[in-house]
């Protein structure tokens, strides 16, 4: 099971577990060991996760994962009965985290409005101009919003938009620490 979460932000999530040699829902509730559930960051080992999962109803466990085990692009949330009679069927949970540069999904779902994406082109890349992929028609359009690279050697920074020129999609913004590459991601807020 795969589900996404904002990245370094503490959080609850539903699973399901199912009886041992059965297909029924695990229904009675089960008491976790502290090594019956493991976290794994970013392809990391395991380790046991910060609190261990609590019934929420017929055969669905909640676990809680604090704002430090979210942080990583992907997560994965493991579930293994080690006692010597299982009680259940090993299960595991996929994270793909989103919202900062260091997610795997780095745009953020979250804002109320998500902005205009774009990518650098070919052109005029330097530390206070960028081509682009835009197809605004209308000069100045995006003056006095935000450009916030998401990939690249800028991946993470924000510039404020001076000036955009239709013709070429350029963008002219406050000094940067390095120049856009072709290719690179940004959103403008």
């Amino acid at each position: 099971m795969t589900i996404e979460r904002k990245y370094g932000i503490a959080t609850t999530f539903k699973f399901p577990l199912i009886d041992r040699d059965a297909v029924d829902f695990e229904n009675t509730p089960v008491t976790f060991q502290n090594s019956d559930s493991r976290i794994a960051k970013d392809g990391t080992g395991f380790t046991n996760t910060g609190a261990s999962p609590a019934h929420f109803g017929e055969g669905i466990y909640i676990q809680s994962l604090s704002a430090t085990e979210m942080q990583a692009a992907q997560i994965m949330v493991k579930y293994i009965d080690i006692t010597a009679t299982k009680l259940w069927e090993d299960q595991a949970v996929d994270i793909e985290t989103y919202g900062n540069s260091a997610a795997m999904h780095q745009f953020d779902r979250n804002l109320p409005n998500p902005g205009v994406v774009g990518v650098a082109e070919a052109g005029t890349l330097t530390q206070t101009e960028m081509t682009t992929d835009l197809g605004e028609a209308t000069d100045e359009h995006f003056k006095g919003r935000s450009v916030n690279w998401t990939t690249g050697p800028l991946a993470g920074q924000s510039s404020n938009i001076t000036a955009y020129t239709a013709t070429g999609g350029k963008l002219t913004y406050t000094e940067v620490t390095d120049n856009p590459v072709a290719g690179n991601a940004f959103i403008i807020l």
